[in-house]
């Protein structure tokens, strides 16, 4: 047939001759001497570079594709997924992108670039990523005024199945406002309608939670400015809401301050991880409530034995008056009896604690009318960590002193309503 195959292997023109014969009788021949096949060199592999992975929101962003090998004229296009909100090619040529993004995202993409070669053209893809942050602490607004900031909802936290309110806030920047969010909520709540005040707006979460989780949307704010023209400014966080499926303090999940004041009540805090010597407590409280037992605190516990731990109880039951400072400790103390997975201890059982690996720290406590007295909602269930936590949270910003009473009602009531039997 006169078929050629092969792969050739090393570029340049090569000229040869050849000659056909036929099965006749006598055969008959034809040559020929001229034949020529030039050998291209091979198209150097097309690569395909992403853009500058990072943005921001509400400032022009500028960067391209890069495209390397093949032949020239490139053209550039996305595949899957899609750039930033505000974002484009704006050249396919060039592989530019250009735009303001409008909302703080990770967006993950594949782009694609398909070369000239003549006769099958090369492609490449590559996946990229751009993330659209927003700005730093506040961003511009229109008509020159203040920046605008947007605040995390105050309550991160909740159970499922009971009522959950939350706040979403701004301040600075030219109203009329509109506050949103992209990512998820927890299933069963919803954002309301923005209420803008001067220089400030408000959006309500509300709802029932139904699924325990973690959510991370992120708020943004649009400032408008005047009329209706809307401006770039939109300041957007991540923040992070936590439905747990928590039960409530129950009997032998605490116990009362005249038990911890007694002799088995000081037996189990020197038992607590092995001897009376043991720091593994005193630390735990000193990391877990920096302004009440920690470095920061006028009791500094980091380091401290069990001992040391012990006679601090003494001395906070000690005090005249409503023995708020025994009163919390206790609620930590039973926190850490009723952990298994920290107090090396048998005694908090033998006494009728409960035990569990997360102990009476995840336990939810109902603060009644006393949310507002410390900063919190009423009526509204917290775990007893984070009720612990707000009172170190509270000396940290100079409100404790205020808030003693709420925090004395809380944690007695805990300590009751948990009580050992």
């Amino acid at each position: 047939t006169g078929a050629f195959a092969g792969t050739p292997t090393t570029a340049g023109t090569y000229t040869f001759g050849g000659t056909v014969t036929d099965s006749s009788n006598p055969t008959q021949t034809a040559t020929i001497s001229s034949c020529t096949i030039t050998v291209i060199p091979a198209p150097v592999p097309l690569t395909l570079a992403c853009p500058t992975t990072s943005a921001t929101v509400g400032t022009a962003y500028s960067s391209a594709f890069t495209a390397t090998g093949g032949t020239s004229p490139y053209t550039f296009s996305i595949t899957s997924g899609s750039l930033p909100a505000g974002l484009s090619i704006s050249n396919s040529t060039t592989g530019a992108i250009a735009g303001t993004p409008t909302t703080p995202v990770v967006s993950t993409f594949t782009a694609k670039v398909t070369d000239a070669t003549s006769g099958t053209a090369q492609t490449a893809t590559a996946s990229c990523t751009i993330t659209a942050s927003s700005l730093s602490s506040s961003g511009g607004s229109s008509g020159g005024s203040s920046s605008v900031l947007i605040s995390c909802p105050n309550i991160t936290s909740a159970p499922t199945n009971t009522p959950f309110t939350a706040t979403v806030s701004v301040t600075g920047g030219t109203g009329p406002y509109v506050i949103s969010y992209s990512g998820l909520l927890p299933n069963g709540l919803t954002l309301g309608s923005t209420v803008s005040t001067a220089g400030a707006a408000t959006a309500v979460i509300s709802g029932t939670p139904v699924t325990p989780g973690t959510f991370s949307p992120v708020f943004s704010v649009l400032d408008k400015g005047t009329g209706t023209t809307v401006s770039t400014t939109s300041c957007g966080l991540n923040c992070s809401i936590t439905i747990s499926t928590s039960s409530p303090v129950i009997a032998n999940d605490t116990a009362t301050i005249g038990f911890w004041h007694n002799g088995n009540g000081q037996s189990v805090i020197l038992s607590f991880n092995g001897s009376a010597s043991s720091t593994t407590l005193g630390n735990w409280l000193a990391a877990t409530f920096p302004y009440l037992y920690g470095p920061s605190s006028k009791n500094n516990l980091m380091g401290a034995t069990n001992t040391k731990v012990a006679a601090l109880f003494m001395t906070f039951f000690g005090e005249k008056g409503q023995k708020t400072d025994a009163q919390i400790l206790g609620a930590a103390l039973a926190c850490y009896a009723t952990s298994s997975t920290m107090n090396g201890s048998a005694l908090p059982s033998k006494y009728g604690f409960n035990i569990s690996a997360t102990g009476t720290g995840t336990k939810l406590f109902n603060v009644g009318i006393d949310g507002t007295g410390i900063g919190l909602l009423n009526n509204t269930s917290y775990t007893v960590l984070e009720l612990l936590q707000r009172v170190s949270a509270t000396i940290q910003n100079g409100t404790y002193a205020s808030d003693v009473n709420s925090f004395n009602d809380i944690f007695s009531n805990i300590n009751q309503t948990g009580d050992i039997i």
